[in-house]
């Protein structure tokens, strides 16, 4: 039983993932409804969104770091250390994003 839940657990962390992927490359009213539309179906679509954002934002925190010139990718502040997150696909970080909280306020 836990094998099946974890599987399915994996499945949409994958798909939160490739959601948050599209919505960075190409984001549009359609893209934000649909993932709006996902994450109202499923509490679980939510979450695991939450967490592929926080991920995302983590790394791109870790990538401003390197770029800093500190050579950890990481900042005292942020209390994180060693080595430095890969760097962001080109474009992906320059265009502003709905957060998961806009997309349940239906303002993202």
């Amino acid at each position: 039983m836990r094998g099946r839940s974890r599987e399915r657990s994996d499945r949409v962390e994958e798909q939160a993932v490739h959601r948050l992927t599209a919505i960075l490359e190409n984001p549009s009213p359609a893209a934000e409804a649909e993932l709006a539309e996902w994450i109202a179906r499923d509490p679980a679509h939510g979450v695991a969104f939450a967490r592929a954002e926080a991920a995302w934002e983590a790394s791109a925190r870790l990538a401003q770091g390197e770029q800093d010139g500190d050579g950890d990718g990481a900042s005292e502040a942020d209390g994180l250390s060693g080595p430095a997150a890969p760097q962001s696909a080109p474009g992906l970080d320059s265009a502003p994003h709905p957060t998961c909280k806009d997309i349940a306020r239906g303002t993202g």
